[in-house]
């Protein structure tokens, strides 16, 4: 009990000397924030998606489920790659040909700022 008690704060010191490592100064824009100035290299953004991605239920949750009624539970997964194809050719694209940084900036440039606003 106490191992893992102990794991868990060293986790979270772990995290948040790190966040606090990384942040920036408080005149960063959006675009340093979130696109790193557009300067990261493609595999750093293709292993910052899958992270992304890949979430708790995936490691216990689809694991339980694939246990108990079988492969029918991988597609979940196998239906996501539709998604993922759909964001990297079409939304991705858009994203860069309009130099947006998030997607309320897209919206608001497309539908207008209240729809935005909305969305936000």
């Amino acid at each position: 009990m106490l191992l893992d008690l102990t794991i868990v704060l060293l986790y979270f010191g772990v995290v948040l000397f790190t966040a606090l490592r990384g942040k920036g100064s408080a005149e960063m824009t959006g675009e340093e924030y979130f696109l790193s100035s557009r300067n990261l290299k493609w595999y750093s953004i293709a292993i910052s998606t899958i992270a992304t991605n890949i979430q708790g239920y995936q490691f216990l949750g689809m694991m339980g489920s694939a246990y108990l009624i079988g492969l029918a539970q991988a597609n979940l997964e196998i239906n996501a790659v539709t998604g993922l194809w759909m964001a990297a050719f079409i939304f991705v694209p858009l994203y860069l040909k309009d130099k947006v940084v998030t997607i309320t900036q897209f919206i608001q440039s497309k539908l207008g700022k209240t729809t935005g606003l909305v969305y936000s």
